[in-house]
């Protein structure tokens, strides 16, 4: 099976985008692509070059923080997962094989 077919969420990467970007650059939200060229229509070429040095610096503190965005996803995710274990541990330690049981006790928690 495709791993992108075992993930299905109801937002995708153009999201992550977003919740990243407009607070670093709103002009670069793909909604906004569209009006760059009229906006900045009578720019001078030092200008443009500036503006793009803006956007190169933008695009490197966007990756930063996905980067930042998805070790705390992993962080978050291993905890859980560390959690979970434990308590599966426990219930196999006391003979208690109800592992359903466990596994809503532990979502009811999350």
């Amino acid at each position: 099976m495709d791993q992108n077919q075992l993930i299905n969420f109801k937002w995708d990467i153009k999201d992550i985008y977003r919740l990243l970007m407009q607070n670093i650059e709103p002009e670069l939200l793909p909604e906004n692509y569209s009006t760059l060229e009229e906006n900045y229509e009578n720019e001078s070429p030092e200008d443009r070059r500036k503006r793009y040095s803006h956007y190169a610096d933008c695009f490197e503190l966007f990756l930063a923080q996905l980067d930042v965005l998805m070790h705390m996803l992993k962080d978050h995710i291993s905890e859980e997962y560390r959690i979970l274990r434990k308590q599966l541990e426990q219930y196999s330690d006391n003979k208690e094989y109800n592992f359903l049981s466990s596994l809503d006790d532990f979502f009811e928690k999350a």
